[in-house]
This record gives structure tokens, sequence and C-alpha cells, in this order.
């Protein structure tokens, strides 16, 4: 759990943030962007907090379990939901 928590890290939410920080920084600086770079930046955000946040979620979940201890799933796939409702229902199962 700690490496694949790992690579969702390193390797995914790090990837998606080379691509989707330049356009917030032109944003930022006062520069527009067209519709479809907009919504792949917001999209990309959404999927680098989403990697980040279960990639952190693994690794403690894997250095507990080198410990001996159960930590319980943070959630159960909430991108993956088909209304507003299942999404909240996913983030707050236990």
């Amino acid at each position: 759990m700690i490496v694949f928590g790992l690579f969702k890290k390193v390797v995914l939410a790090d990837g998606t943030a080379s691509y989707v920080t330049p356009i917030y920084t032109l944003v930022a600086g006062g520069g527009s962007v067209s519709l479809l770079p907009g919504w792949a930046a917001a999209i990309g955000f959404t999927l680098q907090m989403y990697f980040d946040f279960s990639g952190y979620s693994d690794m403690a979940a894997g250095l507990a379990c080198c410990f001996g201890v159960r930590l319980p799933l943070n959630f159960y796939s909430p991108l993956q939901a088909t209304s507003v409702i299942d999404f909240w229902s996913r983030c707050t199962s236990p």
C-alpha cells in the first residue's frame, strides 16, 4: 500500500500538476484561456487533488499496517458517483 500510494502521489498527482499549474499561473498573471484549456485545468486539478489525498491515505494505511494498526478506508471512490447524493454518501460512508 505504501508503494501504491507513493505511485499515486508522485506519478499521477504530480504528473497532472505539471500540466495544470502553467494554466493557473497564466490566469493568475492576468492572462486568459479558452474553453478547452480551462476545462482541462479544472478537471486536471480535481484529479490532482484526488490522487494526492488518495495517495497519502494509502501511504498512511500501509504504514499503519506495518505497526499492526488497521485503519478504515477514507472514502469509496467518490469520483465514480452518479449523483451528488451518491458522491457525499461515498465520502462519508464508514
